[in-house]
């Protein structure tokens, strides 16, 4: 019985070791652990048209373009550290840019790559969706202090003619992998046509890429240990009867073609909510939902060896979806009035239920929110969105951080 007896002098000693170990992580700049469900207002706009978000070692970036008052198009963007109450100054980093979302693509050094369209876009109301006429793809660095440079990097200027999607990569040199899709915009040509390059660290082109005709709406991921895999549903018939399915183009990591791949095997239903991500150990996680059904995942090499197909559960989504170092993936959707996150393993189960990680005083949701999920190589992650603010019919952008760890998985409310 003696070992259960109070003694004060031990408790002092214990606690004494536990302030030196917090202080010597302090030092050394160790990350203190993130509360899951710490939501923050960023900023309000009348008219936000796109956003992204990305998270490095030393907190989250969120970017977005809004049309403001006059009319003018802006790219703008926040910083948030880890463990931050109240967001970084609103930096307003371009004007007169397209409506496309921004592409935010994390550096090793804890930078963050923005890249985005500039040039005149959408006119207000256009009905045919997003797209930019005339529009060059820019990149800028973006770090904690604020932009790193004088001015942006011109990536690629499609020639006048319409620029409707690009997805960026990220090489393992800390450069880039870009995709853009374009069509011609002329009375001779309105062919589509497809593109991929790459650029060093200081978004210099490097040789090779590649080139072709075609063009769909699609996501291109970059893999840790180089090259790319861009993914797009193609509905197809046989006999008669329509099917559809899931095709994937790889790329060597300078941005040259090598093959084509199918990702799924057809299916004589809808496939929905597509996504690819690359994988914490190599290689890439694909996931869908075929009908309505169950969420559906497969691991598909680096070099586009699709593994067999897993049931990944009755996750209500299956985007927007993030690696976790677990080599597993966090899943991410949102209801009225609460955002959710599931964490899945390397075997692609759920591990444990729904996180709560929002609710309350996050804006009016949309039946579909669009959300921004992004998670870093520590497993420290940050779910965006925009939620109308219901006195003014404005929009704020909110974000909640998170911790993408194997804990037990019970429901957190924010504060």
């Amino acid at each position: 019985m003696d070992r259960w007896k109070w003694n004060p002098h031990g408790l002092v000693v214990r606690l004494l070791i536990c302030a030196v170990c917090i202080a010597i992580a302090s030092r050394a700049g160790a990350t203190p652990p993130v509360p899951v469900g710490r939501t923050i207002q960023v900023v309000r706009e009348a008219e936000p048209l796109s956003f992204g978000t990305a998270t490095t070692s030393e907190g989250a970036v969120v970017a977005w373009v809004a049309r403001d008052p006059d009319g003018i198009t802006a790219l703008k963007a926040a910083w948030i550290s880890w463990n931050a109450s109240v967001a970084g100054e609103v930096m307003t980093l371009a004007k007169e840019v397209g409506d496309l979302s921004p592409q935010l693509i994390a550096r090793n050094d804890g930078s963050v790559w923005i890249i985005y369209a500039d040039g005149k876009p959408t006119p207000p109301g256009w009905p045919h969706g997003a797209f930019c006429r005339a529009c060059s793809i820019q990149a800028l660095i973006i770090s904690a202090a604020g932009p790193v440079g004088d001015a942006p990097v011109t990536l690629a200027v499609p020639d006048g003619s319409i620029l409707y999607q690009f997805q960026a990569g990220a090489r393992p040199d800390g450069g880039l992998l870009l995709w853009w899709w374009r069509q011609d915009n002329g009375q001779v040509s309105s062919l589509n046509h497809e593109s991929t390059r790459a650029f060093d660290s200081q978004g210099i082109p490097l040789a090779g890429g590649s080139e072709f005709l075609g063009g769909g709406s699609g996501k291109l991921v970059a893999a840790a240990e180089g090259g790319a895999l861009r993914v797009a549903v193609s509905e197809l018939s046989e006999q008669g009867i329509p099917y559809m399915q899931v095709f994937g183009a790889l790329f060597d990591n300078n941005g040259a073609f090598l093959r084509g791949v199918e990702l799924t095997p057809p299916v004589f239903y809808s496939i929905e909510e597509v996504d690819v991500i690359p994988a914490a150990a190599g290689g890439y996680w694909l996931t869908w939902r075929k009908g309505g059904e169950k969420l559906r995942a497969r691991r598909v090499a680096a070099g586009g060896r699709p593994s067999r197909v897993l049931v990944a559960g009755p996750d209500p989504t299956a985007a927007p979806l993030a690696p976790t170092p677990a080599d597993g993936f966090v899943v991410c959707w949102a209801t009225y009035n609460s955002v959710f996150i599931r964490l899945h393993g390397a075997d692609a189960r759920p591990r444990g239920g729904p996180i709560l990680i929002a609710r309350g005083a996050i804006g009016g949701l949309s039946l579909q929110p669009q959300l921004q999920l992004a998670v870093n190589a520590a497993g420290l992650g940050v779910v965006a969105w925009w939620g109308q603010l219901a006195r003014d019919g404005s929009q704020a952008l909110f974000l909640t951080q998170f911790t993408a760890s194997s804990q037990s998985t019970q429901g957190r409310t924010s504060k």
